[in-house]
């Protein structure tokens, strides 16, 4: 939703959703979800720490705490809690407890609050709206939601992360169910422990699930300052021995005990490859590869200029011009990496296998609920056809997986930002791209965007390259941007584009004086 505002600017759509939201995080999320822990210190001082919930009202009133010398960043004394199966991860490994999934969603909900608070307050004092009991109630929402934004994200940042792992993990805690219920979800695994796998209690697990990369998913939750130490989590995503596998990535690492433990019935996290938490994955790889101009704080008087060594062609002028460290040398995942997951994430959904498959051509068209990682069948399919279930035939067309969201932002890097910008920054490797065109994509005051890049002028690419309105003008080489038909920006290279829109408010007809700036990142 708040994506979409960036994108469109459209003011009236994002403002119906304060209240409502403001009223769901008051009244479910922190009276169903927000958990105190209690933790016993080391054994030399048997020190407990404990901390009241923290209500909406009296925010800096209500924590009380007795402690000894803390941890250096201090821990957090709350989480967010959910029972594995509400989480949509049911028989994982982990099991229920503090998730750094909810902790994360917490960070993400709090932050498009505070979006709308601040939005609404502007937009009262640009309308002169000068009504001091809406000012105050939106100042106090400010407050209020800055300090669950901020105890989210230490949550997950202190809370959540498991060093030795390297991976933010699950929390169970000392009041939740000690020993696994093995009658009701047993163990096909000899060696597989799962109580045993479960404790320590209120301390991150030491298993690698999939769900733990979400953090990610949500910018501005892992501090620029504070990347190199959870980077090295990249590292093993695309490790055989963790989570890659021929068809998918799994849920679980694949060298853990207790990897698919049990497959009790069709929908288990403890093995398969689901895509939507695949595309979760590749959102947050793509914030990753982003992150070096999400860090820059842009206006019109400065740029900085991708540095790979390489010429640049913009249709604008630059004033100032600075360097920053391309996103493509991370040292745990590529833009290769990227590219050839999300190649396997689109296979997903054309070429597997299923019971009694009636797509058409075969293997092209289901899309179920999660996948055999090695051999490419639908799990779920495959359980309910085989005890003959009423409802095996269920989810001919179960996407969830954002998979257009993926394309337009991802892959083909249209990033909207708080300013009324834009930046366009494909994540495409150009020796295996040699063209694309994306059109029509409606932006801010009613325009509209297209992308196109044409690595050379093969005649493969000339031929596919056309101009959308039918005639024969071929498309520039290199990365080009169009608003409403007219160039805007133009590099040869592959690489970074910042249009400004703002600048584009003129009547739509008045082409000839419509303007915009381009600079090359």
């Amino acid at each position: 939703m708040w994506q979409r505002y960036l994108l469109d600017g459209n003011v009236t759509f994002v403002q119906q959703w304060l209240e409502p939201m403001v009223r769901l995080f008051r009244t479910v999320y922190i009276p169903k979800y927000l958990r105190n822990i209690t933790t016993t210190t080391s054994a030399t001082t048997a020190t407990t720490t404990t901390i009241a919930t923290a209500t909406t009202k009296h925010l800096r009133n209500t924590t009380t705490t007795t402690t000894t010398a803390p941890r250096s960043p201090p821990r957090p004394n709350q989480c967010w809690w959910q029972e594995e199966g509400n989480d949509a991860m049911e028989v994982s490994i982990s099991g229920s407890g503090c998730r750094p999934t909810l902790a994360a969603a917490m960070f993400g909900e709090s932050q498009v609050i505070l979006h709308l608070a601040r939005l609404n307050n502007n937009h009262n004092h640009n309308n002169h709206n000068h009504n001091n009991n809406t000012t105050e109630w939106l100042q106090r929402l400010q407050d209020e939601f800055a300090y669950w934004n901020r105890l989210s994200q230490q949550i997950v940042l202190h809370l959540h992360w498991n060093d030795a792992q390297k991976s933010f993990a699950v929390v169970p805690l000392s009041t939740d169910n000690a020993t696994y219920d093995e009658a009701k979800h047993p163990s096909v695994m000899p060696h597989c422990n799962l109580t045993a796998t479960r404790l320590p209690k209120n301390e991150p697990l030491r298993v690698r699930e999939l769900f733990g990369y979400v953090p990610w998913y949500f910018e501005g939750l892992i501090p620029d300052a504070s990347r190199a130490r959870y980077l090295p989590q990249w590292r093993h995503l695309l490790d055989p021995h963790a989570f890659a596998a021929p068809y998918g990535l799994t849920s679980t690492e694949r060298r853990h005990s207790c990897f698919n433990f049990s497959f009790i019935h069709g929908n288990c996290w403890n093995g398969p490859s689901w895509p939507f938490e695949t595309s979760r994955v590749l959102t947050a790889a793509a914030n990753v590869l982003n992150w070096p101009y999400h860090q820059n704080k842009h206006n019109s008087n400065q740029d900085t200029q991708y540095n790979d060594n390489d010429d640049d062609t913009t249709t604008a002028s630059t004033t100032t011009t600075t360097t920053t460290t391309s996103p493509l040398r991370q040292d745990s995942f590529t833009q290769d990496d990227y590219f050839d997951l999300l190649l396997q994430y689109a296979r997903q959904h054309t070429q597997t296998f299923a019971l009694n498959d009636t797509a058409v051509p075969l293997h092209s068209g289901h899309v179920f609920e999660n996948l055999h990682p090695t051999l490419g069948y639908w799990n779920n399919r495959f359980y309910l056809y085989g005890r003959n279930s009423t409802r095996k035939n269920k989810g001919d067309d179960y996407n969830h997986s954002t998979f257009a969201d993926l394309i337009l932002g991802g892959l083909l890097g249209i990033r909207p930002q708080p300013d009324g910008s834009l930046w366009i920054r494909p994540l495409i490797p150009t020796d295996r791209v040699p063209w694309f065109v994306v059109d029509h994509v409606p932006v801010r005051h009613g325009r509209f965007l297209a992308v196109t890049w044409k690595k050379s002028d093969s005649r493969a690419a000339t031929t596919r390259t056309r101009n959308t309105r039918g005639d024969d003008d071929k498309y520039p080489l290199g990365l080009t941007v169009y608003v409403d038909g007219q160039v805007v920006a133009n590099r040869e290279t592959m690489g970074p584009l910042r249009i400004t829109l703002e600048q584009l408010q003129q009547s739509r007809d008045d082409k000839n004086d419509a303007a915009a700036t381009a600079t090359a990142l």
